[in-house]
């Protein structure tokens, strides 16, 4: 009886195992670059950028769009290419993009859960400033947006213990580290 039970999950998490090596096989990471017919000079770095804009762009920060039940596949392949540019882009950058887009709990932040909305708006207020720092290069855009991205850390310095909070100021810190490089100068 043991045998059979050992076997039997073996067989579950081998079958498992395969079904996700045939979903990320399945992906075609130049997809979306084709789709929105973006010139780009070929670097992980334009190609994760350009992939993060269509993921904002279809609103895929919010739950309720990315459940839906009639845009769920196009939603998961969206999610899973930009991974899979954020993951040549560079790896490092993944953990803090799966907390902050799928891994945040709210009821952890419940008792702050307005503060949390608040920081979180702001971050993606900053999020697109930087997406459209890579469109225009323009200075002040950069500028605004890291404004922006500061505010959100300061408020979030009292709740880094929390780990939704915590996922909010690894992202801000990215953010402002991105912010810090060159601009792609990607048309959208």
């Amino acid at each position: 009886m043991y045998l059979t039970q050992q076997f039997d999950r073996f067989v579950d998490e081998w079958a498992e195992n395969r079904r996700e090596r045939e979903r990320i096989r399945s992906i075609d990471p130049y997809r979306i670059i084709r789709d929105l017919g973006v010139e780009t000079d070929g670097s992980d770095r334009s190609a994760f950028w350009i992939t993060l804009y269509r993921y904002r762009s279809l609103g895929l920060t919010s739950r309720r769009v990315r459940v839906r039940p009639a845009m769920k596949k196009r939603n998961d392949q969206v999610y899973r290419i930009l991974m899979y540019w954020a993951h040549r882009y560079d790896p490092m950058v993944v953990p803090i993009l799966e907390r902050f887009l799928y891994g945040w709990n709210f009821a952890l932040a419940e008792q702050n859960g307005a503060l949390f909305f608040m920081i979180r708006r702001t971050v993606l207020q900053g999020l697109d400033l930087l997406v459209r720092y890579q469109e225009t290069g323009r200075a002040a855009t950069r500028s605004i947006a890291e404004d922006k991205l500061r505010y959100a850390r300061v408020l979030t310095g009292p709740y880094r213990t929390d780990p939704a909070f915590a996922a909010l100021a690894a992202t801000i810190d990215w953010l402002l580290r991105e912010a810090s490089r060159e601009p792609l100068r990607i048309c959208f």
